[in-house]
């Protein structure tokens, strides 16, 4: 969970950064340049930002959105004061389409320090990017300023790359459609389902003489789907609730005769030598299943 805020934050500064770089040559930069990079500073940011929300918050589409979309709303109130209006039209579209996106992949994907991670590389990466465009555009403007000369071609081409309300209305249309896709398509979003863990083998307490095995419990249901042990050693398995879940979560198995509620935290269950064979552990209906593989010891 640090892991997550830590992004957060890093995603916040970088951001933060790229804009004071920017506001500093804004003079030195053609509208079209400053067009770019707003609007792309404020997508990767917000699309970034939905994604860690969806992470971190276990799952939820629309909370995520709407903490991705507050952060597109800040990020565009920036780019609004350090530019014109018209990009901060822009801006505003981008981020609420970034955060969107985001928010959507963030739920699809399997909640760990990987994709945390792979996130953070990606961002920080493009936000670089993004930066050493900046610092080519006022560059490349300082160059061309000469007496009169310059002048006048500095001004036929500020107005010639002068954008338009075009990319206002593709950016709108995008918004619209993704929107509507998510609101109508929300229960087809699977929660991570890339990357989820499909079987696990318990590991042995030596000191003990435990097989312990975790099983993380999510609204995309039960991680690993099969967990395998060997039989003739007492079985430790930990059903961790994250604290921030809002749901009643009840755990049953017919095989095992598990009829418990799960509370946020560790629910422990200890099994005494077990049988070969496969127990099934449920959520109830729609709401995911496990199994509990037990091989005979070798």
């Amino acid at each position: 969970m640090l892991l997550n805020y830590g992004s957060m934050i890093v995603i916040a500064l970088f951001a933060g950064y790229n804009l004071f770089f920017i506001a500093r040559r804004n003079e030195r930069m053609d509208e079209f340049a400053r067009a770019f990079v707003g609007t792309f500073l404020s997508f990767t940011a917000s699309m970034a930002f939905g994604f860690i929300f969806a992470q971190t918050f276990d799952y939820d589409l629309y909370l995520s959105m709407g903490f991705g979309i507050l952060f597109a709303a800040v990020a565009t109130a920036t780019v609004g004061l350090l530019f014109k209006r018209k990009i901060g039209l822009n801006a505003a579209l981008a981020g609420v389409l970034g955060a969107l996106l985001g928010a959507a992949i963030g739920k699809m994907v399997f909640a760990s320090d990987k994709p945390i991670l792979i996130a953070d590389t990606i961002y920080i990466v493009l936000m670089y990017l993004l930066l050493k465009f900046g610092e080519w555009k006022t560059n490349q403007e300082t160059a061309s300023d000469k007496p009169k000369k310059a002048a006048s071609k500095k001004l036929s081409s500020q107005a010639k790359n002068k954008p338009g309300y075009a990319g206002a209305v593709a950016l709108g249309v995008g918004v619209v459609v993704v929107a509507l896709l998510i609101t109508t398509q929300k229960d087809r979003i699977l929660s991570a389902q890339i990357g989820l863990p499909q079987s696990k083998a318990a590991t042995y307490d030596e000191q003990n003489d435990l097989q312990v095995a975790t099983i993380e419990v999510t609204s995309a249901g039960l991680s690993p789907r099969n967990t395998q042990f060997k039989s003739g050693t007492m079985i430790k398995a930990i059903f961790h609730v994250p604290a921030n879940s809002g749901e009643d979560w009840k755990l049953t198995s017919a095989e095992l005769d598990v009829d418990n509620s799960l509370k946020p935290g560790d629910n422990i269950f200890l099994i005494n030598n077990p049988n070969p064979g496969t127990y099934t552990f449920n959520l109830g209906p729609g709401k995911g299943q496990c199994t509990f593989t037990v091989v005979p010891a070798s």
